[in-house]
């Protein structure tokens, strides 16, 4: 049996405006993720949750 984590790294609004996002389901212990967007977009910082972790990402309105 194994786990999982992955990572993600995106551009908005040009290369220096970049949202991550990075999640980890071990095998055992807790999930966690965290997460970090520039001013104006709102993304957690960090968290956990159960079996089923998810990391909410906004945008902000245009």
């Amino acid at each position: 049996m194994t786990g999982t984590e992955g990572e993600v790294t995106f551009d908005v609004l040009g290369p220096h405006n970049k949202v991550k996002v990075h999640g980890n389901n071990p095998y055992r212990s807790s999930n966690s993720y965290s997460g970090d967007a520039p001013s104006g977009y709102k993304c957690p910082g960090r968290g956990s949750g159960g079996n089923n972790a998810a990391v909410p990402f906004t945008p902000p309105k245009s």
